[in-house]
């Protein structure tokens, strides 16, 4: 479950569950592209796994796009939204 922010690291161990929920006030930022820092062994596959949608996956290992739980949702990151 994503409480908050689940940022970088955060965020791929958050993508590495088999379902992962969210609350209303959930941020999911993986955010190592923009901060020019290599990304951990494994990472990319773990995100690979969770994120089919090609365009998504550009947006989050490319532009380190911020998603909140309703757009987590809707691009498929997270599993459902738990208040």
């Amino acid at each position: 479950m994503v409480r908050g922010g689940a940022v970088a690291g955060g965020g791929i161990l958050a993508l590495s569950h088999d379902f992962t929920y969210a609350t209303g006030n959930a941020l999911i930022w993986i955010n190592e592209a923009q901060l020019k820092i290599p990304f951990p062994a494994g990472a990319l596959s773990v995100i690979r796994k969770r994120v089919s949608d090609a365009s998504t996956l550009r947006d989050v290992v490319l532009f380190s796009k911020k998603y909140d739980a309703e757009q987590a949702l809707h691009h498929r990151i997270v599993d459902g939204i738990i208040d």
